[in-house]
């Protein structure tokens, strides 16, 4: 598992290893990458990362028509499975007792997943 530490700093190689592209959109001087891939099934995902704002988006869309438009913040790291073809990210919970893991896999094909646990 590898580890993407998010706050002010930026690997574009694990990213590009990742997705296997290189970022659609990139604005170095603003902390701001997205990219887009997709499936065998025509899903495109758009994951949106801001280093700035510590803040994550993801689009996925079927044809022109978005089906799920998330947007995250205060986000610390991202972590990318040894396999390479899944993501996750936790949201902060340290004013709550709840950790909710959000994971994208963009292989074979585009899915996301999200869950929220109460922590005692």
């Amino acid at each position: 598992m590898k580890t993407i530490e998010l706050k002010n700093h930026f690997d574009e190689l694990d990213f590009l290893e990742f997705f296997l592209v290189e970022p659609k959109v990139a604005h170095p001087e603003d902390g701001y990458w997205c990219y887009e891939v997709s499936d065998s099934v025509g899903s495109t995902l758009k994951f949106g990362i801001d280093i700035i704002q510590s803040s994550v988006q993801i689009e996925i869309k079927k044809s022109d028509a978005i089906l799920t438009l998330l947007s995250f913040e205060a986000i610390e790291k991202i972590e990318i499975d040894g396999s390479g073809k899944k993501l996750s990210f936790c949201l902060p919970t340290e004013k709550s007792n709840i950790k909710t893991q959000i994971k994208v896999e963009i292989s074979p094909q585009i899915k996301v997943f999200g869950h929220s646990l109460k922590i005692q």
